[in-house]
């Protein structure tokens, strides 16, 4: 969670896509996805931002005028996060856990001592590092979750 680099390639993901928008900010990746936002304000973002438009639909690409975009085929979570590394190169290491997976904000790197309060005592007795969203206040650690996340992401790249 340490070196974040900057990452060029941003999203935004609609509704079709919350699971793979929310491993893509597991990845570090800027991207966009809010279930409340119209399509429209979406399409507008993905334009005036610069930013991939991710979707299940041609429809949508087609009637919104949507020039830089990418259509997922896979209906299953994790052959659509192979397909979006595999067909984007996407970089899976560099900026991972650099991003809040709930918000999108950059996360920072805390005091054990300012979260104490926050975090499970086993948690508080196991772990020295932890991180925080500085927007939703979501604290993050290198817990079995971490090591579950990377599985998968070995197994994709196999």
């Amino acid at each position: 969670m340490k070196n974040k680099v900057t990452v060029s390639m941003k999203f935004v993901a609609d509704i079709m896509l919350g699971k793979l928008a929310r491993w893509l900010r597991l990845l570090g990746y800027d991207t966009i996805y809010d279930p409340k936002l119209p399509l429209k304000e979406l399409v507008k973002i993905a334009k005036t931002e610069d930013r991939i438009f991710l979707t299940r639909s041609k429809r949508i690409i087609e009637e919104n005028d949507i020039k830089n975009f990418y259509i997922v085929k896979s209906e299953k979570f994790k052959e659509q996060l192979n397909e979006i590394i595999k067909n984007l190169n996407l970089d899976t290491q560099t900026n991972l856990f650099s991003r809040c997976s709930i918000c999108n904000t950059e996360i920072v790197e805390v005091d054990k001592s300012s979260v104490i309060d926050l975090i499970p005592e086993e948690t508080a007795k196991s772990f020295d590092e932890f991180y925080k969203c500085p927007n939703c206040g979501k604290i993050y650690w290198s817990g079995s979750h971490t090591a579950r996340i990377l599985k998968i992401l070995s197994d994709l790249k196999k």
